[in-house]
């Protein structure tokens, strides 16, 4: 028997967007405001996303993987190298095999494919409250 969320610990989870996309950022922000996250951050780009997500205690990341300079996957070996419980979704508008399984050989926890719906987001929230505990 799956255990029940504990939504009240979830949206106090510090989460960051990171997607060249400003339509995008904005879509999976408020996505995850509409499922009550209170905690949440967007950066524009690789660069600006791996800043801060090193210099933040962010438990989890949304990571678009086609972004200039510095790709989505560059982002996610760094960090899972640095915080290896930092829990990232991989974001992409190709469903290709080899970005699905490059994202996970890499580390990603999960990976959705553009553009996100509320379902995809909800279960990506639902199977990170497991991971980290966070169910009642």
């Amino acid at each position: 028997m799956k255990k029940e969320i504990d939504w009240a610990k979830l949206e106090q989870t510090k989460i960051l967007i990171v997607d060249d996309s400003e339509p995008m950022r904005e879509l999976v922000f408020c996505l995850l405001q509409e499922l009550g996250c209170k905690c949440i951050e967007k950066a524009d780009g690789g660069p600006s996303g791996l800043e801060q997500l090193q210099t933040n205690e962010f438990k989890m990341a949304f990571l678009d993987i086609d972004m200039p300079e510095m790709n989505g996957i560059e982002v996610l070996k760094t960090v899972k190298k640095e915080n290896p419980k930092t829990y990232i979704i991989m974001l992409s508008g190709h469903s290709s095999t080899q970005n699905v399984k490059e994202a996970i050989t890499n580390g990603a926890n999960g990976f959705i494919v553009k553009p996100c719906s509320i379902q995809k987001i909800k279960e990506s929230m639902e199977n990170f409250a497991r991971f980290s505990g966070l169910t009642l």
